[in-house]
């Protein structure tokens, strides 16, 4: 994955929980060690009218994109403007680390 590619993917997945192994592959075609991505355990309930077509039972390691957009900025020290909404946050980031690594 080129860091572009890297980016790009980070753009798409607004709002959305990343599978670990992918969210490495993100981080380290970034130059960031995969040591620094953010995993957390998320839980997902059955809600069939919660509006996000999340319906299943389940449990698992994952990372959230617009965390792992804010580790990425912040490791290199990229600065951006503070927002409270996550896909603001992932947006920021996600341009903060394409301004600073010049992509």
């Amino acid at each position: 994955m080129t860091p572009k590619e890297a980016l790009d993917a980070l753009r798409d997945a607004d709002h959305a929980i990343l599978d670990v192994v992918y969210s490495e592959e993100i981080a380290e075609a970034l130059g960031v060690p995969k040591k620094k991505v953010p995993i957390h355990i998320y839980r997902t309930t059955p809600q069939a009218n919660n509006g996000k077509g999340i319906v299943m039972d389940q449990e698992g390691p994952g990372v959230a994109a617009h965390s792992l957009a804010e580790e990425i900025a912040d490791y290199y020290g990229a600065s951006y403007p503070f927002q409270h909404g996550i896909g603001s946050r992932l947006r920021v980031a996600v341009n903060a680390i394409a301004a600073y690594l010049k992509v």
